[in-house]
């Protein structure tokens, strides 16, 4: 009797009853593009805006608001943005026309324009 029960033991601990339960990772839950923070500390940078141009960035869900009212300084910048996955596509800009980056952490977009020049945007 004792070997029966140890077999029907077994048979539940390799099957349903001994599984442990699946936990979703943070990675598979959150949204790609929930990592980037907004903030009144950012700065676009490089050879497209040609000179250091602080901004606030706002993020709703995978869209970006970006405004330059600190500074005043707008010069055909960017005033939106969309993220899908880590791949930012900037709206909005005469000056940066045609720009993507990519998200590179949470304080970090770097990327190019249509003409070839490049640019980064972080804190």
């Amino acid at each position: 009797m004792r070997a029966r029960w140890a077999a029907v033991v077994m048979v539940w601990a390799c099957t349903e009853g001994g599984k442990e339960p699946e936990v979703d990772t943070p990675a598979e839950t959150d949204p790609p593009c929930s990592r980037l923070r907004g903030g009144d500390d950012w700065a676009f940078d490089g050879e497209c805006p040609q000179m250091h141009t602080p901004c606030e960035v706002a993020v709703d869900g995978c869209a970006l608001t970006i405004s330059y009212e600190a500074t005043g300084m707008t010069m055909g910048m960017p005033y939106a943005a969309t993220i899908d996955g880590d791949l930012v596509t900037f709206e909005d800009g005469d000056l940066l026309e045609g720009c993507t980056g990519t998200v590179l952490d949470a304080r970090t977009i770097e990327g190019s324009c249509a003409g070839g020049c490049t640019f980064s945007l972080s804190r």
